[in-house]
């Protein structure tokens, strides 16, 4: 089963490992916005 085949669907669910990935993610964004590394921030 993969990861797309997951969401958008009617028991619609993603793996622990997304849930993770995704905050990090906009948070790294954020922080290359002004000139931060994560782990410079959350080291």
């Amino acid at each position: 089963m993969s990861y797309r085949s997951l969401y958008h669907a009617n028991d619609e669910r993603i793996p622990i490992d997304g849930f993770r990935w995704e905050p990090r993610l906009y948070v790294e964004v954020v922080l290359s916005f002004v000139g931060l590394r994560f782990d410079q921030v959350f080291e």
